[in-house]
Formats: C-alpha cells, sequence, structure tokens
C-alpha cells in the first residue's frame, strides 16, 4: 500500500507556509496604512496611494514573469530575492 503521510505533509507545509506569507504581507501593509493615517495624518486615500498602490503594481507586473527568471536562474535566488525587493520597499517610507 502506497503511504500518503508524506504527500499530504508537504501539502500542508505548503499551505501553512502559504498562509504565514499572506498573513505577514497583510499585517504589514494593513500596519503600515495605520500607522500613515494616525501617525503622519494621510487621508486614506493618500495612504492607498502612497504604500499600497506602489506594492501592488509592481507585483502584478512581475507574477507572470517570476516562472520565466526561475527557470532561468535558480529558484532559491529568485525566491530570496523577493523578500530583499519588497523590504527594500518598506525602508523606502
Amino acid at each position: 500500500m502506497l503511504d500518503m503521510s508524506i504527500p499530504l505533509k508537504w501539502i500542508w507545509h505548503f499551505f501553512v507556509d502559504l498562509g504565514a506569507y499572506v498573513l505577514a504581507l497583510s499585517g504589514t501593509m494593513y500596519g503600515m496604512s495605520i500607522l500613515e493615517q494616525s501617525i503622519i495624518g494621510f487621508s486614506p486615500l493618500e495612504a492607498a496611494l502612497t504604500h499600497m498602490i506602489p506594492v501592488m503594481i509592481p507585483m502584478m507586473i512581475l507574477s507572470p514573469l517570476v516562472p520565466k527568471i526561475a527557470a532561468r536562474f535558480s529558484s532559491r535566488w529568485v525566491i530570496s530575492a523577493g523578500p530583499v525587493i519588497a523590504r527594500s520597499r518598506f525602508l523606502a517610507n
């Protein structure tokens, strides 16, 4: 009989990691918008235009290109470059 515990474990870890990433990104964006509105004094529209839109547009443009880049270079480098680029955007604010 085929042991299905290993593939199910891999699937479970994939979705847990994906969920943690989504929660971290959502929490960061939510925290930055609250910071910009309450401390800096931006309106909700200004907070979205200065923070949310500049983060989302590169994500939408680069998402279709990532598989091609990962095929050319190692996927390890592509996965490592994503958080570095995202972090540099947050440090620019």
